[in-house]
């Protein structure tokens, strides 16, 4: 089962605590900061996008892949507001920090090993070229299966790069649960996503997913 650890917010939560969740919402649309609507929209909301999915903070988002299944939470996630100009040896990209909580599951809640931490991060490119590199950790695996982390809380379901029997493999659902005992895999708002570029951007507050109506 995974075990209840105290959820890190980032400092969007103190627009939340102090203006309201529509006036959060209003000063993120309008901010010249990219990162701030998915940050926002992280705190209550799932996100579909074409290539990814992501559960609310805090809350389950399911895994299909490999024959296996999986839970993962996502905990906290910050930023280092700490971009550069790019120069030919450093991309200068903003570095990006989550902290997940991962389990792989047998049947419909049980739990097979203790809980992982997982610690992600996704720093600047350096280096030339086709020899350049990104510190960090951005795999998430389930089963045989390593899946992408995008900031701040998405899992991707695959790439263009990747075959399409492998991208038909994987398979994702946001939910409203907090811990695996709560998961019914019967839940008929339960809805699991596959890789589809044709597929337009869904954002789904709290009501819309499993398991919203016991939390």
């Amino acid at each position: 089962m995974i075990t209840p650890l105290m959820i890190q917010y980032s400092t969007v939560l103190c627009i939340f605590g102090l203006m309201g969740v529509s006036t959060a919402h209003a000063v993120a649309e309008n901010s010249a900061d990219p990162l701030l609507k998915w940050e926002t929209l992280a705190q209550n909301h799932a996100r579909v996008s074409p290539l990814s999915v992501a559960a609310p903070l805090g809350r389950l988002v399911l895994v299909r892949a490999d024959h296996s299944l999986c839970a993962v939470r996502f905990l906290e996630f910050h930023r280092g507001h700490d971009a550069k100009p790019a120069t030919a040896f450093n991309s200068g990209n903003e570095s990006l920090w989550a902290t997940a909580e991962e389990v792989q599951i047998e049947g419909s809640h049980k739990t097979v090993g203790k809980p992982e931490v997982i610690s992600l991060e996704r720093g600047p490119v350096v280096g030339l070229g086709r020899l350049g590199f990104a510190k960090g950790n951005i795999a998430i695996r389930c089963g045989g299966a390593s899946l992408e982390w995008t900031y701040p809380n998405n899992i991707s379901l695959g790439s263009y790069t990747q075959s399409p029997n492998y991208r038909k493999a994987v398979e994702i659902a946001p939910s409203a649960w907090t811990e695996v005992s709560q998961m019914d895999l019967k839940d008929p708002m339960l809805q699991w996503y596959r890789y589809d570029e044709t597929r337009h951007d869904i954002v789904l507050n709290m009501d819309n997913l499993a398991g919203s109506s016991g939390r």
